[in-house]
């Protein structure tokens, strides 16, 4: 899938494209990034981030295929699924990311919502990340705030809270 997106990206092997089909050429490559999130692999995260680093590399050479806000939701999910024990600590890197790039304006189509915290909160509860306890909790608080403010993303549901206490208490 990595070399499928590196052969659809490399902008040499395309023909001129009308500019309204831009939207098609990113959904396929966050179509390849989701391939790779559900794949549950141990190296799922890393691929995921070669491709937004690929993206990043393209938008600032070329102009095109910016990494979008679905872009990074869809890495974090493939570190929460792949299995690692230091998915948690890239979960939030990643999370950091998507909020310094909202904040900065260049990711304007989204903010991590609940569904994106509690993707994030798993990841970490699921890592042997030592000081995962304090995020766990920040990150639950963060959650139930959105619910609180009408977010409805996601389910603070009983496996979200499980993950949660057992990290707290």
């Amino acid at each position: 899938a990595v070399k499928l997106a590196y052969l659809f990206m490399d902008s040499s092997r395309q023909p001129k494209v009308d500019p309204r089909q831009r939207d098609v050429q990113v959904s396929v490559l966050d179509d390849v990034v989701q391939m790779i999130s559900v794949s549950r692999r141990k190296d799922a995260g890393e691929q995921a981030e070669q491709i937004i680093q690929s993206r990043q590399e393209l938008h600032a050479s070329i102009g095109k295929f910016a990494p979008s806000f679905h872009t990074y939701v869809l890495a974090i999910d493939a570190w929460a699924t792949s299995g690692r024990k230091d998915a948690g600590m890239h979960a939030v890197r990643l999370l950091n990311e998507i909020e310094r790039l909202h904040e900065g304006g260049v990711l304007e189509e989204g903010r991590p919502n609940m569904r994106v915290l509690s993707t994030v909160l798993i990841a970490v509860s699921k890592s042997s990340w030592i000081g995962r306890t304090n995020l766990v909790e920040t990150l639950f608080q963060r959650i139930l705030d959105l619910c609180k403010a009408g977010d409805r993303s996601a389910k603070v549901n009983t496996r979200l809270q499980t993950c949660a206490l057992s990290y707290i208490m």
